[in-house]
């Protein structure tokens, strides 16, 4: 009888030492998973703001390319200077990039989202004279800096992209849209 009062009293429920130990296992287990999980989403928020910062870039840069492929004229910047904006004319419609107030527009709107702010806009306009034909090659390069637009420490990224397009604008030293003048082109 002793024996089943001492079965049934040790059935009956935990020591405070086992309750102890339980209590030591699920919390450990339970900080680690709290660790891991705080560490996967902090590598994703980290991730989506690099994302964004260079979606938006390419997509800027992309517009620009794609603006400059088909302009006719390219008012600023002049022969070999650096400068924002830039000012082209694509299908007889003058069109603008510029930086207002850390974002980019073309137009007055915006191109790139809320979410990014540009700290940097440059344009670098580059022309080659091709001396025994006369013939003219020009080259703009935009170059873009941007941040992810975040007060948490841990999001702060930051990014560099440049794209460089060979323009389809002159044809001959003195003759076409922004010739350099002072070279007259061969004669006929």
């Amino acid at each position: 009888m002793r024996l089943r009062l001492k079965l049934r009293k040790r059935i009956a429920g935990f020591s405070i030492l086992e309750f102890l130990i339980y209590m030591s296992i699920v919390s450990f287990v339970g900080l680690s998973a709290g660790g891991i999980f705080v560490s996967i989403n902090s590598s994703r928020l980290r991730a989506e703001a690099r994302a964004e910062v260079n979606s938006n870039l390419r997509f800027a840069l992309d517009k620009m390319r794609q603006d400059l492929r088909e302009a006719t004229n390219v008012t600023s910047p002049v022969a070999d200077t650096t400068s924002a904006p830039l000012v082209i004319t694509v299908q007889g419609n003058a069109v603008t990039y510029a930086l207002e107030s850390g974002v980019i527009t073309r137009n007055s709107v915006p191109v790139i989202s809320n979410n990014v702010n540009v700290t940097a806009l440059t344009f670098e306009r580059f022309q080659n004279v091709n001396l025994p034909t006369l013939k003219v090659a020009t080259t703009l390069r935009a170059t873009i800096t941007a941040e992810y637009n975040s007060t948490l420490g841990e999001l702060q990224f930051t990014d560099t992209m440049n794209s460089t397009v060979q323009l389809q604008l002159f044809d001959y030293v003195g003759r076409g849209n922004g010739a350099i003048e002072g070279i007259q082109p061969p004669a006929p």
